[in-house]
């Protein structure tokens, strides 16, 4: 992590949170795990509660265990919840385990839903995208996971309500400094972690559309599958409908990719004027 971005992050943790965020987003799991151990606990946590869910999960994930069980010690149950639930199984129950019991009874309370529910049943690992993210940054935080671009994407605010959906393509076109929550959206109704699936199944609203499922704050806990609306369970991904959507997937990465190495370009100076300069 280059001294400036770390020596900003520190400086805006305990003032602005919020401008701390932004910067962590720019780094790496990695990069960014290294700084919150330089932070308090509380900062820390306060600060990964504002990231992305994929990111503060990955953040996580990268910190010593130590680090980890002080972390979720500061979190609030259900912030502590969401990004348990994005862990593998095996990795949640060891961190669950060694935390104050009392703590860890908390967040199982959180992570719990009824079999059949849509909190039980919702797919944490949804790609999101926050409202006052920059177009050029949104685009490069999708291009670190290429494999797994969808066509649309859920907008949060900084709180993680869902405020819509926005197609992928509509960043090619906006202006970089735009904001993703400046770009048309799409009103999407959301699902109560406690709502059993089988009651929304034949439900037209959710026919093609995206299905957030929100949690008992009212905060983004991930999306249903399509599958398990219609037919009850997973979508099989070597399915032909499963293969136009990764190929679709493909191409609006390509296109983003194209469009985000076309502004670099045209963001440079000419080789002539980098030599006069």
């Amino acid at each position: 992590m280059a001294t400036a971005i770390r020596n900003l992050a520190l400086v805006h943790l305990e003032r602005r949170p919020e401008e701390a965020a932004r910067v962590l987003e720019r780094c790496t799991p990695d990069e960014a795990a290294a700084l919150l151990q330089e932070a308090a606990p509380a900062g820390a946590a306060r600060l990964l509660a504002l990231v992305p869910p994929r990111l503060a999960a990955e953040c996580l994930a990268a910190l010593p265990a130590a680090a980890q069980t002080d972390l979720l010690s500061e979190l609030s149950p259900t912030p502590a919840a969401a990004l348990l639930r994005r862990l593998p199984r095996a990795a949640r129950e060891e961190l669950l385990g060694a935390l104050p019991t009392h703590v860890a009874a908390s967040i199982r309370d959180a992570l719990a839903y009824p079999a059949g529910s849509a909190g039980a049943s919702g797919l944490a690992d949804a790609v999101t995208l926050f409202d006052d993210l920059p177009v050029a940054h949104a685009i490069d935080a999708l291009g670190r996971h290429p494999d797994a671009v969808p066509d649309r994407v859920i907008v949060l605010d900084r709180a993680r309500r869902v405020l819509g959906v926005l197609k992928v393509p509509a960043l090619c076109w906006a202006p970089p400094a735009a904001t993703v929550g400046s770009l048309p959206r799409e009103e999407l109704p959301v699902i109560r972690a406690g709502t059993a699936v089988a009651k929304l199944r034949g439900d037209p609203r959710w026919n093609g559309a995206l299905a957030p499922v929100v949690d008992r704050s009212g905060a983004f806990l991930g999306v249903l599958d399509p599958a398990s609306l219609h037919h009850g369970r997973r979508h099989d991904a070597a399915l032909p409908m499963g293969q136009l959507v990764v190929a679709f997937s493909e191409l609006c990465w390509i296109g983003l990719s194209a469009v985000l190495t076309g502004r670099t370009a045209a963001a440079a100076p000419p080789q002539s004027e980098r030599h006069r300069g």
